[in-house]
This record gives structure tokens, C-alpha cells and sequence, in this order.
């Protein structure tokens, strides 16, 4: 990524690597570090803060009832994947054009 010019998404992805697999997590999850790239811009912050509240809502207490443990995980993620949408929806509409990734 940094040889194509994305310096900060090579940034994250270096540092979500080391928290892979549980190795830097507590709780075995992947998660974005709190100083992973660009946070000048609002809707940046939002985003990490959907994505925190996603991933928290998806902590969920596992049952061994394999349907309702995969529901009860879905549902906060799918609910933050539409809220993220939302941000990304509200930031083009605001610029008048998509960012590059």
C-alpha cells in the first residue's frame, strides 16, 4: 500500500496484522487501532466510532446454540455496516465526490 501512495492504510494495515489472531488482543478480535490513519476529517471519527460500537455490540456471550450465537453477532454488525453506509453517504453528498480509498 505505501508504494502505491496510501502511506496511512499501509500504516493500519501493518498495525491490524499484529492484532490478528489474538496476538496484541485481549478478547481474540481484530480491531482498528484507536490512531489508525486520517481522524481530521468527521466522518474518519465516526467511522471508528461505529466501528467500535459494532464490534462491541458483537461481543456477544456465546450459548453453543450455533444459530442464535451467529444472529446475535450479525445483527450489531449488519446494524453498523448501514450506519457506516450512512457516513460514507453523508460525506460524498457534502464533497460532491468519493474519496479515494
Amino acid at each position: 500500500l505505501a508504494d502505491n501512495g496510501h502511506d496511512q492504510l499501509a500504516q493500519c494495515s501493518d498495525a491490524m496484522a499484529g492484532t490478528m489472531g489474538g496476538s496484541g488482543s485481549m478478547d481474540g478480535h481484530m480491531h482498528l487501532p484507536a490512531e489508525c490513519g486520517e481522524l481530521n476529517c468527521s466522518s474518519s471519527r465516526r467511522f471508528m466510532e461505529t466501528n467500535e460500537l459494532m464490534h462491541g455490540g458483537m461481543a456477544v456471550d456465546l450459548t453453543c446454540s450455533h444459530d442464535v450465537d451467529f444472529v446475535r453477532g450479525m445483527i450489531p454488525h449488519h446494524m453498523g455496516a448501514v450506519v457506516m453506509c450512512d457516513i460514507m453517504t453523508e460525506s460524498v453528498s457534502k464533497s460532491g465526490r468519493a474519496a479515494d480509498p
